[in-house]
């Protein structure tokens, strides 16, 4: 008896999310430009809008652009010279002078960048960013901070507090918490201008990004992160789990190696290693990393589905039998465990528990046709031709129409057994060769 064919056990993605695929790049210069910010390659956009006010240097938007990408990248002196192109056109926006003054304290300007973040603080006493820099300077620079006569404006009642990286940092991860991602974008976008290596800072952004489904950007900051953090575990985890999602195992597998050096107990991590390695087709590495992940998480079903799928390709049933049974007794609900189950027990002689778990399946996914199939070669086997004409008007299969077929033909049926030969030709017309004979 032919109890239909072996389904595969699942090789889960953790992300879910499918690999990009990448239009043409458009022809306009800007259109492009654009493009290639949002695939989060700022040089590559930079070089766009160079060339754009090369042939067009009255574009003070096209310069705005730039500046923040070479901000981003830290060119300051570069993003210095057009913000200083910018400044005499918008003169009211406080924005343009803390950008100028981070860049002059960058440069070691200290005196220019007070002057700058005056300018700024007359224009909005709470710029936020303006004071951050203005505690870090006073912070690195005490001479300043005992010369406050140096600054003539006048702070507001009441004072807000002078905010530097930490304080930056602890406003956004509370934005986070209330909900507010777009304001925690911002305060950490801000930070890494004062501070382009603060890692946690890079990593919360990459994590906001990642949920907001700007992977680009999110791969850019994890891979920041790394270069500011590289005995961080997390940055090299999270990165892998972007590469995985689209298809690029290779560099995969080199992130997660190092997050599970890093991080032995890591069942995460370990999970993803291994299979990133099936995948890859060392099923050696894959099953000892699947291994590693269920003895460091033993609750987790899929890790036992994946330890049964290795074992079925290895020809090792009784192992299979063992990971399948701990995987049914996690989760009874499972179809694929289910399914393989039954396999093993009606392998094994045990037909009535293999029946009772392909009737479990069929209960759990009605619409999944193995365990449907396989019930109705049991009752086909077993003489009861209503039960498995029922089973099969639903998930029809050519060679059970065909086995139905004979079995009618044998009891002197002739209608119903030619009705099942038509459907099973319908289904197969490369049977009609025995049909005819």
């Amino acid at each position: 008896m032919n109890t239909a064919r072996v389904i595969q056990l699942p090789c889960r993605n953790s992300s879910g999310i499918p690999a990009p695929v990448l239009p043409d790049l458009p022809e306009s210069l800007e259109t492009r430009g654009a493009f290639l910010w949002d695939r989060a390659d700022v040089e590559a956009a930079a070089r766009i809008w160079q060339e754009i006010l090369g042939r067009d240097p009255s574009r003070s938007d096209i310069r705005l652009r730039l500046a923040r990408a070479v901000l981003l990248t830290g060119a300051w002196d570069e993003a210095a010279d057009e913000l200083t192109i910018c400044l005499p056109l918008y003169p009211d926006q406080p924005d343009l002078l803390v950008h100028l003054a981070i860049c002059c304290l960058h440069r070691n300007q200290n005196p220019q960048a007070l002057g700058l973040l005056d300018q700024a603080l007359r224009l909005d006493p709470q710029h936020r960013l303006a004071h951050a820099a203005l505690g870090a300077t006073r912070s690195s620079h005490p001479e300043i901070a005992a010369d406050s006569s140096r600054m003539e404006w006048q702070m507001p009642s009441p004072a807000p507090p002078s905010l530097e990286s930490a304080s930056l940092f602890e406003e956004a991860i509370a934005a986070l918490e209330q909900g507010r991602p777009s304001e925690a974008r911002t305060l950490l976008s801000d930070l890494l201008l004062l501070d382009p290596d603060h890692a946690p800072a890079l990593f919360e952004l990459a994590q906001i990004e990642e949920a907001e489904n700007r992977l680009p950007w999110a791969r850019r900051y994890y891979e920041a992160a790394i270069r500011a953090w590289p005995q961080a575990w997390e940055p090299h985890y999270n990165l892998a789990r972007l590469l995985f999602s689209e298809g690029q195992d290779e560099e995969a597998r080199l992130q997660l190696e190092r997050a599970v050096l890093l991080e032995p107990e890591s069942a995460g991590a370990a999970w993803l290693l291994a299979q990133t390695c099936e995948r890859l087709g060392d099923d050696a590495e894959a099953r000892f990393f699947y291994s590693r992940a269920e003895a460091l998480d033993s609750r987790n079903p899929e890790v036992c589905c994946a330890l049964a799928r290795l074992a079925l390709l290895r020809g090792q049933t009784d192992e299979a039998e063992s990971w399948l049974d701990k995987a049914c007794a996690l989760d009874r609900s499972r179809y694929d465990v289910l399914y393989h189950l039954g396999l093993c027990r009606w392998r094994q002689g045990d037909s009535s528990t293999a029946t009772a778990l392909w009737r479990s399946a069929v209960h759990e996914h009605p619409g999944r046709p193995e365990a449907a199939q396989a019930l109705a070669a049991c009752a086909l086997a077993g003489g009861h031709l209503e039960e498995c004409v029922a089973l099969l008007d639903a998930h029809p299969t050519a060679e059970l129409h065909w086995q139905a077929a004979e079995a009618f033909s044998a009891r002197g049926d002739s209608p119903r057994a030619l009705r099942h030969y038509r459907r099973a030709l319908a289904l197969k017309p490369s049977l009609a060769a025995w049909y005819f004979a």
